[in-house]
């Protein structure tokens, strides 16, 4: 879905991707996929678009919420994201008018 907000001309950042995270070793032992911060600050920061998408989740997310205008539930982006899909399907699925 991410994929297909950049294909309608929106600023769209999948951050699952060596790009943007990193793996890292916790004290435990257990790995953790991680945002970069420093990326992901200066994303932020550079951003010049009107709206910016972020996709992925990381459990270092949550010090980047003060900068970010919203945050929404998986099934309410999900939601939000096949009404977009069905209204452009609906459209391109319309018939020429005949004449």
């Amino acid at each position: 879905m991410i994929a297909a907000l950049g294909e309608r001309g929106h600023r769209a950042v999948d951050t699952d991707s060596d790009a943007w995270s990193r793996w890292v070793t916790l004290s435990d032992g257990a790995r953790d996929w991680v945002w970069r911060e420093d990326a992901i600050a200066r994303l932020l920061v550079e951003n010049d678009a009107p709206t910016l998408f972020l996709a992925g989740c990381k459990s270092n997310q949550g010090r980047f919420y003060p900068q970010l205008d919203a945050t929404a539930p998986v099934p309410a982006l999900v939601d939000q994201l096949e009404a977009i899909a069905a209204a452009s399907a609906s459209r391109r699925a319309t018939p020429a008018r005949e004449s």
